[in-house]
């Protein structure tokens, strides 16, 4: 009697091997794919399924890794990380039997198997530094024998890497704080020692095609000063940045806007490294830059850069606040409430939030100042805006519990002080 799963199998990829030998649709082709992937168990069935995929070219293969990414993160948690398991599984045996035709096929698999688990999944750190490490071992021979074959597949890798290392070790480092015990260090050393390998790397690859490979070198610039500052490498970091804004000062203004993200990240940077340093003037400059980036933006396109040109006034209103310059505090904050009023006019729904931030700001400096008639009135417009909202959606208005204490201690304040 004929085994009825095998029987099964063998129509399915009967007809699998029909329709790879006739189209390039996968739209048709990986239904079938997918589904023999989630519910074969036996070897031999697997064996089956693989031999049939040696029929199929690279570019299919490509096509059904994409879409299987996508039902990977479309599909129910457990059920999509199947998916994407089963699919690596796929790829995998092919490689095996030919490596040198499908290395990026299997190095994608593999990429998008630890993105998966990084994202949509509970598996530690530890299983998606072990993906990435045999990728990155894959990769490492092949890019030193042709830098500029696989440059991408391999920098793409070692980036991925580095970060994998750097959300391990703070997460280790969350978990010490909790339950106790002692931070290992091995993973930020991982992450310094891959970084710096990575960014060297694209230096080299940046001043040989500075159009290609600008953005990802200028990123990596970026996140290496920020860890500088996060450690205490002061000079370090600041000579990182001086190295960036030479490439974004020589940049066009559209090159810039098409930057905008990591320009305004760099000045951040700055602004952050030279504040370590008690430089707080030279600091400041950098937040002026940033703030003026988003102003001509922002008058260009409100609706587009309004959110953005809020963010760099605040920003510069913070450090002003920390160190007792209310008035420059103030001013910058009274910019910010009217900016955020002209867009809370024009579209009432999308800036009410936003608009009784700003209100609410402006009232703490007033009531730290003990100007409490101007921070109750402020405190009030704040709560009218946002209690319909609150009402609505408890959870994601969660600040207006907030702002309705600080009134009511304003209110308080203003009445010992008056029976004084």
């Amino acid at each position: 009697m004929r085994n009825t799963s095998e029987y099964n199998a063998k129509t399915t990829l009967d007809t699998l091997v029909k329709l790879s030998a006739s189209t390039h649709d996968t739209e048709d082709l990986l239904p079938i794919l997918l589904n023999k992937a989630k519910e074969t168990k036996q070897t031999k069935e697997w064996e089956l399924l693989v031999n049939t995929c040696k029929s199929l070219d690279s570019v299919s293969v490509s096509l059904c890794t994409e879409k299987v990414l996508e039902l990977g993160y479309d599909g129910e948690e457990n059920n999509g990380i199947l998916v994407v398991e089963n699919w690596t599984k796929i790829v995998k045996k092919l490689y095996d039997g030919d490596n040198e035709k499908w290395v990026k096929e299997y190095i994608t698999a593999l990429n998008n198997l630890a993105n998966i688990y990084f994202s949509v999944s509970r598996h530690g750190h530890e299983t998606v530094i072990e993906i990435e490490e045999i990728s990155k071992n894959i990769l490492e021979p092949l890019y030193d024998k042709d830098n500029e074959k696989w440059a991408e597949e391999y920098m793409r890798t070692l980036g991925q890497l580095s970060d994998s290392h750097y959300q391990k070790y703070h997460s280790d480092k969350y978990i010490a704080s909790t339950e106790g015990g002692k931070v290992s260090h091995e993973s930020q050393d991982q992450y310094v020692s891959l970084r710096n390998t990575y960014t060297k790397m694209l230096h080299s690859l940046y001043y040989k095609d500075n159009t290609k490979w600008r953005a990802d070198y200028l990123d990596s610039l970026n996140m290496l000063a920020y860890r500088c500052s996060g450690k205490g490498a002061i000079d370090e970091g600041i000579a990182l940045m001086e190295e960036s804004q030479d490439i974004y000062q020589s940049l066009t203004y559209q090159d810039k806007l098409q930057l905008e993200e990591s320009y305004a990240f760099s000045l951040r940077n700055l602004y952050s490294l030279y504040d370590k340093k008690g430089m707080f003037t030279k600091a400041m400059s950098f937040l002026e830059q940033k703030r003026d980036f988003y102003k001509d933006l922002y008058y260009q396109d409100n609706a587009l850069w309004g959110m953005k040109y809020l963010s760099s006034l605040s920003d510069m209103a913070m450090p002003y606040r920390r160190k007792g310059l209310y008035d420059k505090a103030i001013s910058l904050q009274k910019e910010d409430k009217e900016i955020a009023l002209h867009l809370y006019t024009g579209d009432n729904a999308q800036w009410a939030s936003r608009y009784a931030t700003s209100l609410s700001w402006l009232a703490n400096i007033y009531d730290r100042l003990g100007r409490l008639d101007e921070a109750i009135e402020l405190y009030e417009k704040s709560e009218k805006i946002l209690h319909p909202l609150y009402l609505k959606d408890k959870q994601r208005h969660s600040s207006y519990t907030l702002y309705v204490e600080r009134l009511a201690f304003a209110r308080a304040k203003k009445l010992l002080k008056e029976q004084r």
